[in-house]
């Protein structure tokens, strides 16, 4: 699970923040970036299982 209060907290202070998370044992994976306290982007995949959850990739322009 992506830990969400700690990338806000981070994309708070610094600008931007992105997290990263990989599980070898059961094939999963997590990736998320935050700008400014607001969550942009966000990846998640368990190959075992199969499923695959994302967000749509919003442009800031």
């Amino acid at each position: 699970m992506i830990p969400l209060h700690r990338l806000l907290r981070l994309s708070r202070r610094f600008g931007e923040a992105q997290f990263f998370a990989s599980h070898r044992v059961v094939s999963s994976y997590a990736w998320a970036r935050a700008a400014r306290g607001v969550v942009e982007r966000e990846a998640g995949a368990s190959i075992r299982s199969g499923s695959v959850a994302a967000q749509p990739f919003r442009s800031s322009a």
